[in-house]
């Protein structure tokens, strides 16, 4: 893998965060993209926890909003796949 470039290394790092998030966002809806193996044992024993009481769920939401990448004027027009963007 090459270096990142300046441009992008240079950016703060709610912006990097919301550039994880697109890629992320469009890298999952891809043709022939297949989860790793490992992904169907974590979250069947992580339902397994929350459904025993071990763990409680938490409202992301709020932090979300409040951390909302699209906020940044630098990329607040960036899409990578249209249906995605709210």
């Amino acid at each position: 893998m090459t270096a990142l470039p300046t441009e992008l290394h240079d950016l703060p790092l709610q912006e990097k965060r919301g550039l994880l998030d697109l890629l992320w966002s469009d890298i999952k809806t891809s043709p022939g993209y297949v989860p790793p193996s490992w992904h169907e044992t974590v979250v069947t024993q992580r339902v397994a926890e929350y459904r025993s009481g071990k763990v409680q769920a938490f409202d992301f939401g709020p932090l979300e909003a409040e951390a909302d990448f699209r906020a940044s004027p630098r990329l607040s027009n960036l899409t990578i796949n249209p249906s995605l963007n709210p």
